[in-house]
């Protein structure tokens, strides 16, 4: 997840995190701009995590410094 989530946006993280709950059959997300959109577009040629609740746990970890 880590190798992976490192090439996302914390956007997409969050996105892919709750698409991956178990029971989970839909995530909802704002669509107000242009590239939330691209952004979320691009996750559909992803897989899902296998693990969400270890992809909640390493998204916490990203930095937001650049």
């Amino acid at each position: 997840i880590a190798a992976r989530s490192s090439e996302m946006t914390l956007s997409q993280i969050a996105l892919n995190s709750v698409a991956s709950l178990p029971g989970v059959t839909a995530a909802l997300c704002g669509m107000k701009r242009g590239p939330y959109v691209a952004e979320a577009v691009e996750l559909m040629n992803l897989p899902l995590f296998d693990d969400a609740y270890a992809a909640f746990r390493a998204a916490t970890r990203v930095s937001l410094d650049s």
